[in-house]
């Protein structure tokens, strides 16, 4: 059976057998069906290949005819064809593609048709045997050679011509229907006559004429009349006569034919019976004409049965005493004639009573009737071997009667049919055979179609083991694949065995020297007939076969893309043989369950896959939440036995001293193994988790007797419930930080994808602690940093209140010296009160700055956010700073919106910011400057700017100029206008804390603009 597969809506073969792509003789794989096979268009297939891929419903034919251009010769061949179009369906259910089945099976309707064409010859054949068995006349022969001869043989006239009793003279008889004009002057003729039926009488030899162009050149001057009786063919067979030759008859057809050998001996049989029958009839004849005389008739008798050509005889009474028999019955029964004349019947043939001859010739006295059965069946030792064999003969059993009328005795014409009877038991088992092998082809299709629904090797193999038990009639089947790199079965599906049986063969070691291990091993398959061959040639096995009941074995492995996937095994309870279809059978199941088995298991991959890639997301997820080693440990173990199915696992890390693993956490282990947190084993201790964070390289146990092996001397949990361990190193910072421990409870072997997958959730697991140790870092620090703020800002509130008191004290008498409350002062002792007020209010305004800087870092200032009206605000900033500007000659403007405009904010913080921004533009801008300051409304924000023609600010101390601290060409400000650097720091926090901004834009030399933007009030 060869297989396709069909990808897309445009069916291209993305993978096909071996066997298809010796059907198709041209390449097929990456193109469309229909480009491979343009010829196949107007058969259907086009059609019936979209309509499954539409509908998802499979489609099938038995011996379907299809051409295409095997060849490559540009011509179609046409061929017969098995074929099964299958839909395959993805993981969503969805039809991706359809499966092609064909099974080229011309032989096998050409067997099936040469076998219906021998069937019907011969049950013609039958037919025209068993008319001339009753024709007892000479005309009735005829009769049934025209009538039934001439069908059964397909020709369309026939002409019998019979040897007179002068041996020179033939006479014709043409069929009924044949033109007579024809005939008219060859009524009779010589049998020196140059025609065929002389010819044939005359050499006893049959000649066949498959054309016409071959019976004209040896027969010139009968053309016409062949012409005239429309031949095409012909076939001329000679008539023989115990005595001689009887005569010759011809058959006559309209078109031209192959004589094969087949219709060659069914026409020479055809012949062979009508001479008996003619014989026959002469016999019968003559026993008519000695019934006016019975002593004649009788004497006649006697002689026309010895010199009879067929087998006859005369038995008297109902004892059946033999009185006379012939030459070819003597051979025929395989007897002298003194053993049998005068002898009754129980007497020469004892081993006949049983199968019933007496109650047959009790059958003609009863009833006074002749009984002909034919075909009977009779053993008996016909060559004297000593050793019965089973003969069939057509008999008529003829009543003989006497002058009264009353029988009393039974002539017998025997004809051996035994050639016959197995013929047509040959043709009923070759038929049988095609049967049997249509309905494998239905159930193999079968399960071609159930396993294209199969998604796990389960199912895969309870489709293949219960369709090959269905097909070939089998007792019990299983499925086993290889595991462990090869070395053992692991059964997947079994029926039909007794349930100790099934447990014992659930897992086995391959082994040579076993059936199913040796067609695994020798990938051929093997097929044991019967208890002697399975004992000679597995005598190791005999007690297993013995046990399990099984007489016949029947082992094939399942191979794709030269791999060995597993083994499919069958057993009878009865010997058998195993035939060759059922071996293609066999072949072609493995073949299909094997590419069947493979998609089963890259599907469950893929599944597998797709979970494992989800529970480590969930890992992912889990630990991405973890703020400290002890959640890491716990997720990690939550998730990470449900990713690898492990049964318990450990996490445990390095001591501060590097010389012990303390466990961090674990999961699985029962109270008395003492694996909670805390435990710890010494770095040198010969265990898995030990070795890994020593090596920083992963460690694999598969049993206790590897971790014997792997640890000699040291510690064996032979006690313990775990049978398989994993060990993968925790990496921290470069350098190996401890260690996971999964475990499980029965042994296993661990592949490499497995330990890729281990090894990819030990690194998330380091990815995550090194997080938490970088969060734990941090944390830290920011505590530390936070107590040291905390430490500054109340040092420094402390100093600033200590700082204001004198500075208000020294205040307060300066103006008392000033209002002469001392007494009175000159213009001299005047300004030198005001420098000492202007230096106070300064160094109480720095003072203020670093108290305010200080509240704003610590979160204690208040803010109060009130709907501000920006035009009323600003335009009280002139009269605050209208001296400053008059004392530096410079100009002001300010350009405010006619409408109301108002902004969300702290009405004094603004106020603020704003003066502080106008200032630093007073002291930054040379005499003859310009200070502008502007308003407008944006969609929801307010945008105050102050902008100056100033000296400018660098561009890379744009940003700076925010920080505290922070002063730009302090050299080139007058000492009384010197601050501390905190202004625009301030400033900006305050804008933030109303939830705006404060930006700054400066070209060098041209000046600079500052930004207050603000949210704006509904």
């Amino acid at each position: 059976m060869a297989v396709a597969l069909l990808m897309g809506p445009d069916h291209v073969y993305t993978a096909a057998s071996e066997s298809y792509l010796r059907i198709a003789g041209k390449p097929v794989l990456g193109r469309p069906y229909r480009e491979v096979f343009p010829e196949v268009e107007g058969q259907g297939y086009f059609e019936l290949l979209d309509q499954v891929y539409a509908t998802g419903e499979s489609w099938s034919a038995s011996a379907a005819p299809a051409a295409w251009d095997a060849d490559m010769d540009g011509t179609p061949e046409a061929h017969f064809i098995d074929v099964t179009f299958a839909p395959v369906r993805g993981i969503t259910g969805a039809v991706e593609g359809v499966t092609l089945t064909v099974d080229v099976v011309d032989d096998r309707v050409q067997a099936e048709q040469a076998r219906t064409r021998a069937t019907e010859r011969t049950e013609r054949l039958q037919a025209v045997t068993a008319a001339l068995a009753g024709a007892v006349t000479q005309p009735d022969v005829v009769h049934v050679l025209f009538e039934q001869g001439t069908a059964a043989t397909s020709a369309v006239s026939g002409a019998l011509a019979l040897l007179q009793p002068d041996g020179e003279t033939l006479e014709l008889t043409p069929s009924p229907g044949r033109a007579q004009a024809v005939d008219q002057d060859w009524r009779t003729f010589r049998l020196d006559a140059p025609v065929p039926l002389a010819e044939v009488t005359r050499s006893g030899e049959p000649q066949f004429f498959e054309r016409a162009a071959e019976l004209y050149p040896r027969y010139e001057s009968q053309r016409a009349r062949f012409v005239a009786l429309g031949l095409r063919a012909a076939a001329v067979l000679p008539l023989p006569g115990v005595a001689g030759p009887l005569g010759a008859f011809s058959l006559v057809f309209a078109e031209e034919r192959r004589f094969s050998p087949e219709d060659r001996a069914v026409l020479g049989a055809l012949a062979r019976q009508c001479a008996v029958a003619l014989e026959r009839a002469q016999l019968f004849e003559a026993e008519r004409e000695a019934l006016a005389d019975a002593e004649a008739a009788r004497r006649h008798l006697e002689r026309v049965i010895t010199q009879a050509p067929v087998a006859m005889y005369i038995a008297r009474g109902r004892e059946h005493v033999f009185e006379v028999a012939n030459e070819p019955w003597y051979a025929m029964a395989g007897k002298r004639p003194e053993e049998v004349l005068g002898r009754p019947v129980r007497e020469v043939f004892p081993e006949l009573v049983p199968q019933g001859i007496v109650e047959r010739i009790e059958r003609v006295y009863d009833s006074g009737e002749a009984f002909a059965p034919e075909a009977l069946p009779l053993v008996f030792d016909a060559d004297g071997d000593g050793t019965p064999e089973e003969h069939f003969f057509n008999v008529v059993y003829q009543p003989l009667r006497d002058a009264a009328g009353v029988v009393y005795a039974i002539a017998a014409v025997a004809t051996e049919v035994t050639e016959l009877v197995q013929a047509r038991r040959a043709a009923e088992a070759a038929r049988a055979e095609a049967e049997a092998s249509a309905e494998r082809s239905r159930r193999l299709q079968a399960v071609a179609a159930a396993l294209n629904e199969a998604v796990t090797p389960q199912d895969v193999a309870e489709v293949c083991v219960r369709g090959g038990i269905a097909a070939l009639g089998a007792d019990a089947g299983s499925l086993g694949v290889l595991v462990e790199q090869g070395t053992q079965f692991e059964v997947v599906y079994t029926t039909g065995y007794p349930p100790e049986v099934a447990e014992r063969w659930r897992r086995f070691p391959v082994h040579p020297g076993k059936p199913l291990s040796d067609a695994v091993l020798t990938r051929v398959p093997v097929l044991l007939s019967s208890t002697r061959e399975w004992k000679a040639r597995y005598p190791e096995a005999a007690a297993d076969h013995r046990h399990a009941g099984t007489a016949a074995f029947a082992a094939t492995p399942l191979i794709v893309g030269g791999r060995v996937l597993a083994g499919l095994a069958f057993s009878f309870r009865r010997a058998r043989r195993f035939d060759e279809g059922e071996r293609l059978f066999l072949a072609t199941l493995g073949e299909q369950a094997a590419q069947a088995l493979e998609r089963a298991r890259l599907f469950a991959a893929e599944r597998t896959a797709r979970a494992t890639a989800e529970r480590l997301q969930d890992l992912t997820a889990a630990l991405s939440g973890s703020l400290s080693t002890g959640e890491v440990g716990s997720a990690t173990m939550r998730h990470g036995v449900t990713a690898l199915y492990a049964d318990a696992g450990v996490l445990a890390l390095l001591t501060p001293t590097g010389e012990e693993l303390e466990v961090a956490a674990s999961t699985g282990y029962p109270p008395e193994a003492c694996m909670g947190p805390g435990r710890r084993w010494t770095i040198d201790t010969t265990i898995p988790i030990a070795e890994a964070t020593r090596t920083g390289k992963s460690v694999c146990i598969g049993s206790p007797a590897e971790w014997a092996e792997r640890y000699p001397g040291g510690y064996v949990p032979t006690n313990s419930r775990s049978a398989a361990w994993a060990a993968l190193p925790i990496t921290l910072e470069g350098c190996t930080a401890g260690a996971l421990l999964w475990t499980y409870n029965a042994p296993r072997s661990f592949d490499p994808e497995q330990v890729a997958l281990m090894e990819t959730l030990a690194r998330v697991c380091s990815q995550a602690l090194e997080r938490v140790l970088l969060l734990e870092t941090e944390q830290r620090a920011r505590a530390e940093a936070e107590k040291a703020n905390q430490s500054k800002t109340e040092f420094l509130s402390a100093m600033s209140h200590e700082l204001r008191t004198p500075l208000n004290a020294i205040a307060g008498y300066v103006d008392l010296l000033d209002a002469g409350v001392r007494g009175p002062i000159n213009e001299a002792q005047r300004a030198d009160l005001l420098r000492i007020k202007r230096a106070q209010e300064i160094l109480l305004s720095l003072i203020n700055d670093v108290l305010n800087f200080a509240r704003l870092e610590a979160g204690r200032l208040d803010i109060v956010r009130t709907e501000v009206p920006v035009v009323e605000l600003v335009q009280e900033l002139e009269n605050l700073v209208g001296n400053q500007l008059r004392e530096k000659g410079l100009s002001y403007s300010c350009e405010l919106p006619a409408a109301e405009l108002l902004a969300l904010g702290d009405a004094e913080r603004i106020r603020q910011i704003l003066l502080n921004l106008l200032t630093n533009a007073i002291k930054f801008t040379d005499s003859g400057g310009k200070i502008s300051i502007s308003a407008e409304a944006l969609v929801d924000q307010v945008a105050i700017r102050v902008s100056d023609t100033g000296r400018g600010v660098p561009p890379d101390k744009l940003e700076s100029i925010f920080d505290p601290f922070v002063q730009i060409e302090r050299r080139r400000v007058a000492d009384s206008q010197q601050g501390v650097g905190l202004g625009l720091a301030i400033s900006r926090e305050l804008a933030r804390a109303m939830g705006g901004e404060l930006t700054a834009e400066s070209r060098v030399g041209e000046g600079s603009t500052f930004t207050l933007t603000l949210a704006r009030a509904e």
